[in-house]
């Protein structure tokens, strides 16, 4: 078996959903933000690219992308390597985002992620649940 050929598809990569021209001029301000503000982020060995930030300000507001972005550069993170690798472990247990979540959580039909996936989320976008109903599993927006 030939690993090297392997479709190895990021959850950022584009392709899945379509980017609207106002989304990307939302992640070239960001990019350029973090690159006057935060330099030390930008200097990363593997900084944000232009369809990771399309894909933080698709998930993530303004106002939380600036606060995880700051507590990096705080936290001294910009030692490790991904700029964006070091963002999702930071918005995986940043505190705000969970109190948030918890509060608004929906559960989901396999039907219902279907039609949010074709109306422009993406899948990867949910996760299963331990939750099941009349029988079928049940998913939670991440």
């Amino acid at each position: 078996m030939d690993t090297n050929n392997k479709d190895n598809k990021s959850h950022t990569q584009s392709n899945t959903y379509q980017v609207t021209d106002q989304t990307r001029a939302r992640a070239r301000e960001m990019l350029d933000w973090v690159a006057r503000r935060f330099p030390e982020v930008a200097a990363m060995p593997k900084p944000f690219t232009e369809e990771q930030a399309v894909w933080l300000v698709r998930r993530y507001s303004e106002e939380d992308i600036m606060r995880i972005v700051a507590d990096m550069d705080n936290k001294q993170a910009t030692r490790n390597t991904s700029a964006y690798a070091t963002f999702c472990s930071f918005a995986a247990r940043d505190t705000v985002l969970k109190e948030r979540r918890e509060a608004q959580e929906k559960l989901y039909s396999y039907e219902e992620v279907c039609t949010a996936v074709s109306g422009g989320l993406r899948f990867d976008d949910f996760e299963i649940t331990a939750v099941r109903r009349n029988g079928q599993n049940l998913w939670r927006r991440k």
